[in-house]
């Protein structure tokens, strides 16, 4: 990883998240679950929000250029990093019954803090179409990777914030119908053309390779993605999902806020435990919760589309 960007990472944003988001200790369970919460006070969901719009810079740019806008000054004032982010780079999405730019957000600056080994795989909103950004990449929320012993590891995540109803019955959909092999392989060869990462050039010059071959020598989907795996298992690749669910949640009524959040975890525990998804990518894979309940998520979007709205 960039040492530059860390540094500026962890002076800005990281710092700031220690006062305002809540890391509890992961459940391991038949999958893994990782609970988190804001603070209680008044002011919590306006911190949060404020962390949130700080982190979006972070979200839309890659690490090298953020060390580069970093030396021109662009943030300097991060609310205005993020306006010239949703304006320049981030989709145009101003529904707030569509907009999921606040779950993905979260997911990236969760992943960013809680998770130090892991490192941008892209800068996805990076390839969103030009025109008017009416268009953009779907299927995972968030790309990144993680390196160690030689063993790489791809994390393809999944954010949902909303209603708890929503989230569960969404990320459960997710799971059931983005990780298999065509799909997967998909997106591992648009990535592979565009990602940068320095550390995993042999790795995404293989992939490439295989689009080649598979132009050159006109093979099927079929081939190709045998081909993929067989990259993919040569270099040892793993997978992590994580899945994000923010939703509204009353907890915060109550006096003993851990207590409630392991009551939350374990009806999580529950409703996911008993589920086997349809995955389906030949590779060793780990499911992982990032479970968030949030006082008012309507209002902290309410407030992400507002700033929005003042930039598009």
């Amino acid at each position: 990883m960039n040492d530059e960007y860390c540094r500026i990472y962890n002076e800005l944003i990281k710092d700031q998240c220690s006062n305002i988001v809540i890391d509890y200790d992961l459940q391991n369970k038949r999958y893994i679950y990782h609970p988190f919460s804001h603070m209680k006070s008044d002011t919590a969901l306006n911190d949060l929000y404020n962390l949130l719009v700080d982190n979006i810079v972070f979200y839309a740019y890659s690490e090298e250029e953020i060390v580069s806008k970093n030396k021109i000054g662009l943030l300097d004032d991060l609310r205005v990093a993020a306006k010239y982010a949703f304006s320049e780079r981030l989709p145009q999405r101003i529904n707030p019954n569509s907009d999921g730019t606040l779950g993905e957000v979260l997911l990236d600056l969760l992943i960013q803090v809680f998770e130090p080994m892991s490192q941008k795989l892209i800068a996805r909103v990076k390839f969103t179409e030009v025109e008017k950004r009416k268009y953009e990449i779907t299927g995972y929320d968030a790309l990144y990777f993680s390196m160690k012993d030689q063993q790489v590891t791809l994390w393809l995540g999944q954010a949902k914030a909303g209603t708890e109803q929503y989230c569960k019955s969404g990320i459960k959909e997710d799971l059931n119908t983005k990780f298999y092999h065509e799909y997967f392989a998909n997106a591992a060869f648009y990535v592979a053309d565009r990602s940068d990462s320095p550390e995993l050039t042999n790795l995404l010059s293989a992939i490439n390779k295989v689009c080649f071959e598979a132009q050159k020598n006109h093979w099927d989907i079929n081939i190709k993605i045998k081909e993929l795996y067989k990259v993919l298992k040569n270099n040892n690749v793993k997978i992590k999902i994580p899945c994000l669910l923010a939703y509204t949640s009353d907890i915060y009524k109550n006096a003993e806020l851990e207590k409630q959040i392991n009551s939350i975890v374990t009806k999580m525990q529950k409703y996911f435990d008993e589920t086997d998804f349809k995955i389906n990518l030949d590779l060793p894979c780990e499911i992982r919760f990032y479970i968030f309940p949030i006082k008012d998520v309507s209002y902290v979007r309410k407030m992400f589309i507002n700033l929005k709205k003042e930039t598009v």
